[in-house]
């Protein structure tokens, strides 16, 4: 009954944080409504290939990621998901304080980004637990 309350939770925890990535990129645009120019500079209307690369790893890789956890649980995914998780970490705090120096009056931009850092936490943990138990159970 744990083991698939912890699955569940984690599934959950990575859904929503494919869901906060997007919604990350749509508060970016937001200004938009309200006359901020958002264009990057030298943008000249093509979406960079990179960009296209980030959101499959970081919002498709973590849909992908929530299913995987519901129907297997390989000890290889197990400890590439400890590490993935470890990695988003540090990542969201670096970026967490990036937004905060571009633009400190972000406030829902700002929001997300404490939520997603929490969220990473949270999985990290978990995928702690995950890994050091025997056979995953």
């Amino acid at each position: 009954m744990f083991k698939e309350f912890r699955l569940v939770r984690m599934s959950l925890l990575w859904t929503m944080t494919a869901i906060l990535m997007c919604l990350h990129e749509t508060y970016d645009v937001t200004n938009i409504m309200f006359g901020i120019d958002v264009k990057m500079p030298g943008a000249d209307g093509t979406v960079p290939a990179i960009k296209h690369v980030l959101r499959l790893i970081f919002d498709i890789g973590s849909m992908l990621i929530a299913v995987l956890i519901l129907y297997t649980q390989p000890k290889w995914l197990r400890w590439t998901l400890l590490v993935w998780a470890a990695v988003v970490v540090p990542a969201n705090i670096l970026h967490l304080i990036e937004v905060r120096k571009e633009n400190p009056s972000h406030y829902s931009q700002i929001g997300i980004m404490v939520l997603e850092l929490m969220i990473s936490i949270f999985l990290c943990i978990d995928h702690y637990k995950w890994v050091k138990e025997p056979n995953g159970k």
